[in-house]
């Protein structure tokens, strides 16, 4: 009888353990599903951010300007420090076989300014030395 009350005994220890670890168990995971739930209400949706470049309204064609300079050649100096792939040529062959006054001129030069931004060669700048537009050559 005693052995059996011994064996009821730790059957009964054994058994109610593993109902206490299950039941601690099933707490845990209650506990972290709440405390998941609590995190969710309270974190803040993520911001949608929505980056664009702002379409500027730029005409390809250059003004019609008075006085305006035939102007036959673009020269560019300096673009031997930049690498040759960049479309500084293309860009100012557009200024070429045209009349160009003082917009104009700008005009080609946002161009090419915007080229080397585009680029990431934010700190260099196209400038207009001092020339003599007669020669129907424009030096930038």
């Amino acid at each position: 009888m005693k052995s059996s009350i011994l064996v009821f005994a730790v059957f009964y220890s054994v058994v109610s353990g593993s109902q206490a670890a299950d039941l601690s168990a099933q707490q845990l995971i209650h506990q972290q599903a709440r405390q998941q739930a609590l995190e969710a209400q309270l974190t803040p949706p993520p911001a949608e951010v929505h980056l664009s470049v702002p379409e500027q309204a730029v005409s390809s064609a250059f003004p019609l300007e008075t006085p305006c300079f035939p102007i036959t050649r673009v020269v560019l100096a300096g673009t031997e420090n930049f690498p040759r792939w960049l479309p500084f040529r293309r860009v100012a062959q557009q200024g070429e076989n045209h009349c160009l006054g003082a917009q104009g001129i700008n005009r080609l030069m946002t161009r090419l300014q915007d080229q080397l931004i585009n680029h990431g060669y934010v700190t260099s700048r196209v400038l207009v030395p001092r020339q003599d537009l007669h020669t129907q050559t424009l030096k930038l």
